[in-house]
């Protein structure tokens, strides 16, 4: 299945109804739903909010295949930042003593799988996987 999706945080809700429409089509548990819907919400508003005078609209495909959810979110017209880079976060410091930014995508990095990056004419691609089990 795929989509298209308006640079926007007002469309978080229609992300969320087609991640929901392809895991119930595929009889996808709550559990890995959950997951699924977390990390595509770190992605595309990442996408939004560092890259808001993209032109075009964000694109996502879901695929299933053998016991795993295959997922590509597509940014146009944006400059280069590879997700897929080790990022230290310092789990152990209070809140008051962390800098702002980075724990959303070192959670994504926690819980997908083959999580990689490609920036090709000025289009920026994510894609993971994501067991069902």
């Amino acid at each position: 299945m795929e989509r298209s999706f308006k640079r926007s945080f007002g469309q978080l809700q229609h992300v969320f109804d087609f991640t929901n429409e392809f895991a119930l089509a595929h009889s996808i548990n709550d559990k890995v739903r959950y997951v699924l819907d977390l990390v595509v919400e770190e992605l595309f508003t990442n996408m939004v909010k560092y890259n808001p005078s993209g032109s075009g609209d964000i694109q996502m495909r879901l695929v299933l295949e053998q016991d795993e959810i295959i997922v590509h979110l597509a940014d146009p017209d944006s400059d280069p930042f590879d997700v897929s880079e080790h990022r230290t976060v310092d789990l152990k410091r209070s809140l008051e003593e962390r800098k702002p930014g980075g724990l959303g995508i070192y959670l994504v990095q926690k819980l997908v799988e083959n999580l990689h990056y490609q920036h090709h004419n000025r289009t920026s691609t994510i894609s993971f996987r994501l067991p069902l089990e």
